[in-house]
């Protein structure tokens, strides 16, 4: 039941900054269109390639963001607001990222692919870490055997979320940027 709570109030913090960051977008305009394409820069030179050992770079590339930032939702579990403000800044550049397309329905299919596994995921390290935050606050002193027991059990998840964001870095590589990119902006 705690989870499912915790599940509940990153999501709804996810989707709250996506709003945020959709609408900063709109009200500072062109500024955030230059930097997001000066972030993103690297992608459409991965994007105009078509050798295969780029995109697969750009995938473990992604992959390697995204595992970072699961790794962080669970260390800073910790501090049990870690998990929400890693999520709330991942949300608020989406929004930025939809506010910078012209057509936000086209930014969506573009996210879409990837992020019904990526997003999940990520929200997933956050429930775990701040899961884990709670029992040692709430544990550490009066059933260390419940501390431990947790850390074994996020341990055990990590590799479900590894597994989940590899998947999710390819068909953003193979399937978002080179099949619905196109398709969506023409």
């Amino acid at each position: 039941m705690v989870k499912l709570i915790i599940w509940l109030i990153i999501s709804a913090l996810f989707l709250a900054s996506v709003v945020a960051g959709f609408y900063a977008s709109q009200q500072l305009g062109p500024i955030v269109r230059e930097i997001l394409k000066e972030q993103f820069s690297p992608l459409t030179e991965y994007y105009n390639t078509s050798d295969m050992r780029s995109l697969l770079l750009l995938s473990l590339t992604i992959f390697a963001n995204n595992m970072r930032v699961a790794l962080l939702n669970i260390v800073f579990g910790v501090s049990l607001i870690g998990p929400a403000g890693v999520m709330s800044v991942n949300g608020f550049v989406v929004g930025l990222v939809l506010s910078a397309q012209e057509d936000v329905m086209r930014g969506v299919l573009l996210i879409l692919p990837h992020g019904v596994l990526e997003i999940p995921a990520l929200i997933y390290s956050a429930v775990l870490g701040t899961h884990l935050g709670i029992t040692i606050l709430t544990n550490s002193r009066r059933n260390p055997a419940k501390v431990r027991e947790t850390f074994k059990d996020v341990i055990r998840k990590i590799p479900i979320i590894i597994l989940i964001l590899i998947l999710a870095a390819l068909i953003e590589v193979f399937v978002s940027l080179l099949l619905v990119a196109p398709l969506v902006r023409g």
